[in-house]
């Protein structure tokens, strides 16, 4: 099920959900009422907290770790993996891209 902050029964649908994936930018929206037992949570969200001058995630980190298999945190959760991700693209583009000739070496 694919849902948004604006979803009727959002609780609903994100505690039947054998893996969540939060990515709405919208800081703890996913908290110990949203989830349940056995789940695994993907927080994707990322959001500035200027009052503490750190990132926060979708997904209240404290509320839910104890009561699921597993919640990765923001940050040090997925956040990493992509920019490294990013960064292999970005790089393997730039090898392309000399290789045809199309940048000066």
């Amino acid at each position: 099920t694919l849902c948004h902050s604006k979803t009727r029964d959002l609780t609903f649908h994100c505690k039947h959900a054998d893996v969540l994936i939060a990515a709405t930018g919208q800081r703890g929206l996913i908290g110990a009422q949203s989830v349940r037992s056995g789940q695994t949570v993907v927080d994707v969200g990322a959001t500035w907290d200027a009052k503490h001058g750190h990132l926060v995630g979708d997904v209240a980190y404290d509320e839910v770790e104890p009561l699921v298999a597993a919640v990765s945190p923001v940050p040090g959760g997925v956040g990493s993996i992509t920019t490294s991700v990013l960064v292999k693209h970005v790089v393997e583009a730039a090898r392309r891209a000399a290789e045809d000739g199309r940048v000066a070496r």
